[in-house]
């Protein structure tokens, strides 16, 4: 939808990438501070491998558009597998699973681990398989599983982490089936050891084991933080929607425990496999509940942690939800949720073409820059909203800017991680030609301010 999709770290993503590309012109304004850093283990090159592909075939911002609209189907795909690998259908909470894709995740800019969910929802559906005792598993099971761990490998980092957890707590729940469980340990080695040369690699994190309150904690996880994103015309209406979306899940996961804890006399005429693979999945969400609880700040900055654990947690278990309850009726439940998600898309929907509108306005307006010229991004992040959003859609503009008036933009939002593929020259600390400010003031329009860099 527009010119460029509104998120916070996309801007950002596609400018570094273009200016990897260019950094292979002998002429590239970015060649004397910057350098090329790719690296094969790089767990991040799902995304970025396309983003360059597809760059040079088509505009960046339609390759982008393109990718996001892939990871879409691809995250509604790979839902609908694991919906039916447990339940035989599309269940309830399969549906309500939707809502996840329009999270701050989608809207934040974090394509490289979204494109690692729907790995991870695969590869649960295939263990679900495996370690059901009445289907035939050949090796071709797992080698899917391996090919499926190294894509969520090189995805996201975390995701690798999560799917070593599955394969390791599927493991122990094949005790009694050794081959079964030599199997999938096999299954995991590739994506072990890609996981521990990253880790001898490279650090986790810095500044300690320092825990955030316990409260805070926990009002973070019951309060479905990673919901908050770009789609909220209100504060007021988004907490009303979060509160529905909550509800919802809270229905479905309360009947579901009321059928365990009866054991269901009325097993389910379709398919049998989600009592095999409940344990196991009780078992999965619990460990991702804990590791939320108990992940320090001082590692993967903290609350961006835990909140990937929340929302595979999430996209673990809804699809394994089904409702048999009185009240709420079925029809209720899922005329809620159809709600919920046409108020996600028309709002998104909307806003985005405002904010392609007013960012188009800003940049005409802005004044003309020499090509080549340095700039130094002054980051004001308490106005880098648009219309109030959760995510702070206009803090990464600067990196867009630059790429689009073929500008230098010095010490920009940390060019030198390995996932952007380019590194700063050690020489390269020039001082700034200009200074360079995008924001937006409550109620008003977007602004680029570009002031001479020399002044202090």
């Amino acid at each position: 939808m527009g010119a460029q999709f509104p998120s916070e770290d996309g801007l950002a993503h596609l400018a570094w990438t273009e200016v990897y590309r260019a950094l292979g012109a002998t002429d590239s304004v970015w060649r004397q501070f910057y350098e090329r850093g790719a690296q094969w283990n790089t767990p991040n090159l799902s995304y970025f491998g396309l983003q360059y592909a597809l760059g040079a075939v088509v505009s960046p911002y339609v390759a982008q558009q393109l990718i996001v609209s892939a990871l879409i189907v691809l995250w509604v795909a790979s839902t609908y597998a694991l919906s039916v690998a447990l339940t035989g259908r599309i269940s309830i909470g399969a549906f309500v699973s939707l809502l996840l894709v329009h999270s701050s995740w989608l809207y934040g800019g974090y394509f490289s681990f979204l494109f690692g969910v729907p790995p991870l929802l695969l590869s649960l559906a295939l263990v679900i398989r495996i370690v059901d005792p009445s289907t035939l598993v050949g090796r071709r099971d797992f080698f899917a599983l391996a090919v499926l761990g190294v894509l969520a490998y090189y995805s996201h980092v975390v995701a690798a982490a999560m799917f070593l957890m599955l394969l390791f707590i599927t493991a122990a729940f094949l005790r009694r089936s050794p081959r079964r469980a030599v199997g999938v340990g096999i299954a995991a080695a590739p994506v072990a050891l890609l996981f521990a040369s990253y880790l001898l690699a490279d650090s986790l994190g810095a500044g300690g084991m320092r825990w955030e309150p316990v409260g805070k904690t926990i009002a973070r996880f019951v309060g479905l933080a990673f919901f908050r994103g770009f789609a909220a015309p209100s504060s007021a209406f988004f907490w009303l929607a979060l509160a529905t979306f909550a509800a919802i899940v809270f229905v479905l996961c309360l009947d579901t425990v009321r059928r365990y804890r009866r054991r269901d006399p009325e097993p389910d005429p379709d398919h049998d496999r989600l009592s095999v693979a409940a344990p196991l999945i009780f078992t999965l969400v619990a460990c991702l509940a804990v590791l939320y609880v108990v992940s320090p700040d001082g590692i993967g900055d903290g609350y961006n942690l835990k909140a990937r654990f929340q929302l595979v947690m999430w996209a673990w278990l809804l699809p394994a939800l089904v409702y048999r309850g009185r009240l709420p009726s079925p029809p209720v439940l899922v005329t809620a949720t159809a709600a919920l998600l046409a108020w996600q898309v028309a709002t998104f929907a909307e806003r985005t073409y405002r904010f392609n509108a007013a960012y188009e306005v800003a940049r005409v307006r802005a004044p003309a820059l020499p090509p080549g010229s340095t700039l130094e991004g002054t980051l004001d992040y308490d106005h880098a909203a648009f219309d109030g959003s959760f995510i702070k859609v206009l803090a990464l503009a600067p990196e867009d800017f630059a790429y689009r008036c073929g500008c230098v933009l010095l010490d920009g939002y940390h060019p030198s991680t390995a996932f952007y593929w380019v590194r700063t020259l050690a020489h390269a600390k020039t001082r700034p030609a200009y200074r360079l400010q995008i924001r937006q003031m409550p109620g008003g329009p977007v602004t680029v301010t570009v002031e001479d860099g020399s002044a202090r």
